[in-house]
């Protein structure tokens, strides 16, 4: 399951839409967001997707990074593999039960905080260098308050977590 702690995203895309539950129909968002992430955020997807699209080229320069705190280090796995492949490219995934994080104001007691949120639609840009751009939709049902306070950051850039649902939560099979 994918999980991002405190990232820097931009919300690119906010979507209102009506939701068949039953016979009613509910306000429900389809929220699009992007965010630059290390190559090692593939592991969420598979055990080889990283190997197949990423490698240490034997021509690049065997040097030992010094550690600086605060700054995490760079990919043992930098260079593309093949370099005529161009992303964007779909991975699937689709998981259920997610709560979204977004800082909004000055502490945690103003965050945006969206529960019951449904994960898909995912797509990877690798990048030279060992990093990835990831895009994702949050499918979540919506009120007016929350769709007027998503709706004012498109385009913006935030901080964002993710996180997964509990490990026996019932939606998993979703």
């Amino acid at each position: 399951m994918i999980e991002l702690t405190a990232v820097t995203a931009i919300i690119k895309h906010v979507s209102l839409r009506a939701e068949k539950h039953g016979p009613e129909e509910v306000p429900a968002c389809d929220l699009k967001i992007e965010t630059d992430q290390p190559n090692s955020i593939l592991a969420f997807f598979g055990s080889q997707l990283l190997d197949s699209l990423y490698w240490r080229a034997p021509t690049a320069e065997d040097f030992t990074q010094s550690e600086l705190e605060g700054v995490e280090p760079v990919s043992d796995r930098p260079n593309l593999r093949n370099a005529a492949l161009v992303g964007p490219f779909g991975v699937q995934y689709d998981g259920a039960g997610y709560t979204v994080r977004i800082d909004y104001g000055i502490d945690s007691t103003t965050e945006i905080a969206i529960h019951d949120v449904r994960i898909n639609a995912i797509t990877i840009d690798p990048k030279e260098g060992g990093s990835v751009t990831l895009k994702l939709r949050a499918q979540f049902g919506v009120d007016e308050k929350l769709a007027g306070r998503l709706g004012v950051m498109i385009g913006r850039e935030v901080t964002l977590s993710l996180e997964p649902p509990a490990a026996n939560d019932e939606r998993l099979a979703a």
